[in-house]
């Protein structure tokens, strides 16, 4: 549903300036609409309905952080292009805030307000306008990442959604109405002046004995001073929820360096599996040791299935509660670091082994799982530890047992546990996402041992 048209008085407020915003605005919708229908695809049942596709699966209500961790593929660059966006953000918001301290007497007056307040930041302006643009030219859905539920949640972005028509090309007269959407002026189907006059009748309406209603007039001061404080503030909560984006991006931006710093440093690793063997207390939740695998070194195929299975299990622990390392090449009762034995072939064939049971064994295995080979020196001797990160899964992770019946594993303090997917699933309702938190729980255990 489109707004009402606008008033030949309304075309005070459009500028070169003002019409960029109009601009602006039109990607982050047509990226929003391009993420939205790959959410969900028309079942073939007889019933209709719909369900969730791989992209919904996979972008959730998060879009930052599908765009920084899966889609990004230069981080840097993006980091450094939202840094400078950033600061223009912030001048933006800081300049509409201080609209509220105005008192315009007329909507002619409020109109050329905020004409003049694009025009003195066209810069800024121009360079929100260039960032959505480089971001489009990428991809049609990356945009997305500054009108997302995580930021603006539903109610907001809904007040400053409108159908589009024409996904390719934008037409002057609707990018003047998204100009005015942006700016405060209109809602997602009136002009805010209207909406107002309405609210403002009701009141009078119902204040006034049912016995002598008669026409109602509003008071053009009333009228005026009502629309320019909802018009005022929200322009400003536009440009606070773009600078609160931005700032998000840059979160994400810095949490997964910091993440991939830890996850792929032999250093780090080494001393952590160092500090976890000496550790006293008892193995927790988060890192467990095995000297070898046993699915690595029988032939019979019921115990290697089995084998199979019961790694399969290990790993699915870890991902139905906090995440987790698996270190391969400790002895878990001595804690000796012993390495994996064999020639380069062989521990080659190993890592292969462990990426077919996740492809066949464990739901969304590959998804889940990060493999390192950490080379470390034990005595002078040259060991070879694997370590495997699991990440704390977003949905319940089942380990098939390749009959078609599905396992359902949790870590415990003493170990792990077969429990039903429904009581896991109980649990990941505020798991937005697949996630290796854990690794700053590790990072704190190396730095404090």
């Amino acid at each position: 549903m489109r707004p009402t048209r606008r008033n030949n008085v309304d075309d005070l407020l459009f500028s070169p300036s003002v019409l960029a915003l109009g601009h602006f605005h039109w990607i982050l919708l047509r990226s929003a609409e391009a993420i939205d229908k790959g959410r969900f695809v028309q079942t073939e049942t007889g019933s209709g309905g719909s369900g969730f596709t791989e992209v919904e699966q996979e972008v959730a209500l998060d879009e930052i952080h599908w765009w920084v961790f899966t889609k990004e593929s230069n981080r840097s660059e993006l980091g450094d292009r939202t840094e400078v966006t950033l600061q223009a953000a912030q001048v933006l918001q800081r300049a509409a805030a201080k609209l509220r301290n105005n008192s315009p007497e007329s909507y002619e007056e409020l109109l050329l307000s905020l004409r003049k307040f694009a025009d003195t930041h066209s810069s800024e302006i121009g360079t929100l306008l260039a960032y959505v643009a480089w971001l489009g030219a990428r991809d049609t859905r990356a945009p997305r990442i500054l009108f997302t539920y995580r930021v603006w949640g539903s109610t907001r972005r809904a007040d400053r959604s409108v159908d589009l028509d024409d996904h390719e090309s934008l037409s002057q007269d609707f990018q003047k109405l998204l100009a005015e959407i942006v700016l405060g002026i209109r809602g997602p189907f009136s002009r805010k002046i209207d909406e107002i006059r309405g609210e403002l009748e009701y009141e009078m309406w119902d204040s006034v004995d049912p016995e002598c209603h008669g026409e109602i007039h509003v008071q053009k001061s009333a009228l005026i001073k009502k629309t320019a404080f909802d018009v005022y503030f929200d322009c400003s909560v536009y440009f606070d929820e773009i600078r609160q984006s931005l700032r998000n991006v840059l979160l994400d931006v810095d949490k997964f360096e910091k993440e991939r710093n830890l996850a792929e440093s032999d250093g780090f690793w080494r001393d952590f599996i160092v500090k976890a063997a000496n550790w006293k207390g008892a193995e927790p939740q988060l890192w467990d040791f095995k000297e070898t695998l046993p699915m690595w070194h029988t032939n019979d195929s019921g115990a290697r299935q089995a084998a199979k299975v019961e790694f399969g299990q290990d790993i699915a622990a870890f991902a139905n509660t906090t995440g987790g390392v698996l270190v391969i090449g400790v002895a878990d009762k001595t804690r000796q670091i012993v390495g994996i034995s064999g020639s380069r072939t062989e521990l080659e064939n190993r890592l292969k082994f462990i990426s077919d049971v996740f492809a066949t064994i464990v739901e969304h295995g590959a998804r889940i799982t990060k493999v390192r080979q950490v080379s470390m020196k034990v005595i002078g001797e040259d060991k070879i530890a694997i370590v495997i990160l699991v990440a704390q899964a977003s949905e319940v992770i089942g380990v098939d047992n390749g009959a078609g019946h599905y396992s359902f594993p949790v870590r415990r303090e003493t170990g792990k546990a077969l429990v039903s997917k429904g009581e896991i699933a109980d649990t990941k309702g505020f798991i937005e996402r697949d996630n290796y938190d854990f690794l700053k729980t590790l990072a704190t255990f190396v730095r404090e041992n």
